[in-house]
């Protein structure tokens, strides 16, 4: 049996930082991706699922995932 996936904690400053700039559109899409990877995270999408929402490798998304942990935004 699969263990269950925890969400990401990202606080409500975080998140509002990493929806502006999602939504602003001069921002990289290298950094808008990332941000969709913490975002999606923090809902409790799996690793596997969010990889393929936004067709990339699980490892980008373990890697991005440990980043924020570390570093924050």
């Amino acid at each position: 049996m699969a263990r269950p996936t925890s969400p990401l904690a990202v606080s409500a400053d975080q998140r509002a930082e990493l929806l502006g700039i999602v939504a602003k559109s001069t921002s990289p899409q290298r950094m808008v991706r990332r941000c969709r990877i913490i975002l999606l995270r923090a809902e409790g999408i799996r690793q596997e699922d969010v990889a393929a929402q936004l067709a990339i490798n699980r490892p980008v998304v373990s890697h991005w995932e440990q980043r924020f942990k570390n570093g924050g935004v």
